[in-house]
């Protein structure tokens, strides 16, 4: 069985509060389990590059780390994150579309998905 086949663990999981020491309590606790695992994508690009900062392993060779949201800072650290990128401005004219509609008059339920971007960097 191959490296990353044998590696391959599914539900692994964290939580954390969206801050780079809840990033790196995230990660200390999962690289503390018996669990081997291949990557960690984190809610947020800060809590990636909390859990980059107690990583204790080598990244991305031995575990990749991904974020989100492409936080302007991602490419700075060192190796530059890989994140996910969301369209904030597109998410902010849905959402005031949503929330004006009904008020309008306009049919108010509907579901909307926006496209995110996978921006790969030095730790994926």
């Amino acid at each position: 069985m191959s490296r990353s086949a044998s590696r391959r663990t599914s539900g692994a999981s964290s939580t954390s509060d969206y801050t780079e020491d809840g990033g790196e309590r995230a990660m200390s606790e999962l690289l503390g389990r018996s669990v081997p695992i291949d990557a960690v994508i984190a809610a947020s690009d800060v809590s990636a590059v909390g859990a980059l900062r107690t990583a204790r392993v080598r990244v991305p060779r031995d575990i990749a780390v991904i974020g989100f949201g492409d936080d302007p800072n991602s490419a700075r650290h060192r190796p530059p994150l890989s994140t996910v990128a969301q369209p904030v401005v597109e998410m902010g004219r849905q959402l005031a579309t949503l929330m004006v509609d009904p008020i309008e008059g306009r049919a108010g339920k509907r579901r909307v998905v926006v496209p995110t971007r996978l921006v790969v960097q030095g730790t994926s």
